[in-house]
């Protein structure tokens, strides 16, 4: 009886925290010199979090916050001689993220809530649309063609494999590696 009390605790709890996340809709440079700090939207087109590098002075890319709806999270390489697998630490998840195939930064893979997605730029060039192969509705590109400061996020997901936290791995990937390091 107390693991069936403590199992309806948990999926409650999840139930509740996921309902408190509201949909992402937009990111974008909060300047328009820079590509380290970032502002994330949600639907309503209010700002609802940041995403920027722990140590903006010189040429250090290794470390992040993030911070959405109340949440503060961090991304991080996980390994220094490994410079493109990633991990992500948000709302009590773990998510990972490395390339598919390597120096190919294109495709990748996103681990995380015991579920894995591979997500693909569409196309090679620097601002070409993001989306999961697996799962159809979540899909990152730029609002205007060329200019990647500003983010639109088609976020229809149903899946609530797919959690925020996911998401928030899936848009770091996104801005990385399509905006200069500047």
């Amino acid at each position: 009886m107390k693991q069936l009390y403590i199992f309806l605790l948990m999926v409650g709890t999840s139930t509740v925290v996921k309902a408190q996340f509201p949909e992402l809709y937009a990111a974008y440079t909060q300047w328009s010199d820079t590509f380290g700090e970032w502002n994330i939207a949600s639907i309503e087109d209010k700002q609802f979090g940041l995403l920027e590098r722990n140590y903006p002075a010189g040429n250090d890319w290794t470390s992040w916050t993030v911070q959405y709806n109340g949440y503060s999270g961090t991304i991080k390489q996980k390994w220094t001689n490994q410079p493109h697998q990633w991990e992500l630490r948000y709302a009590n998840q773990l998510v990972t993220m490395r390339p598919i195939f390597r120096d190919d930064f294109a495709s990748w893979r996103i681990e995380g809530n015991q579920k894995t997605v591979t997500w693909l730029k569409q196309f090679q060039n620097l601002d070409a649309p993001w989306t999961i192969r697996q799962h159809p509705g979540f899909t990152i590109y730029t609002e205007f063609e060329g200019d990647p400061r500003d983010w639109i996020i088609e976020d229809d997901l149903i899946s609530e494999e797919i959690t925020i936290s996911m998401k928030l791995a899936m848009l770091f990937i996104t801005l990385f590696y399509s905006s200069p390091k500047q």
